[in-house]
């Protein structure tokens, strides 16, 4: 099984050590919000990007698909990343929609 028991606590790991870097080296870390989401008795698996311009409520870019580029993808998986960029205002506020029905129940990681 190697390290696929420690997948989860890995990736949070690096997760921090990210924030962290763009705090402390980059004083970057308000411009970039980590969340976490959580039910009871649930596991979900979430990645994605919604950009929202700054002064604007809905997001312009948001990223679909799947961002798992290593082996099993490459070779066993189709995998595909679209990113969708739109002034629409109606397809910006169901993105919009989509980001708030994942971020309802997530906290943020400080």
């Amino acid at each position: 099984r190697g390290l696929f028991p420690y997948v989860v606590k890995l990736y949070a790991r690096f997760l921090y050590l990210f924030h962290r870097r763009l705090q402390n080296e980059l004083n970057r870390a308000r411009r970039v919000r980590l969340l976490e989401w959580s039910r009871q008795g649930w596991t979900y698996h979430c990645k994605g990007i919604w950009w929202t311009p700054p002064g604007e409520q809905d997001p312009m870019v948001v990223s679909v698909g799947s961002s798992n580029y290593g082996v099993r993808s490459s070779e066993r998986d189709v995998e595909m990343q679209l990113l969708v960029v739109s002034q629409d205002p109606v397809l910006r506020r169901a993105f919009g929609q989509e980001a708030e029905g994942i971020n309802h129940r997530c906290r943020e990681l400080t």
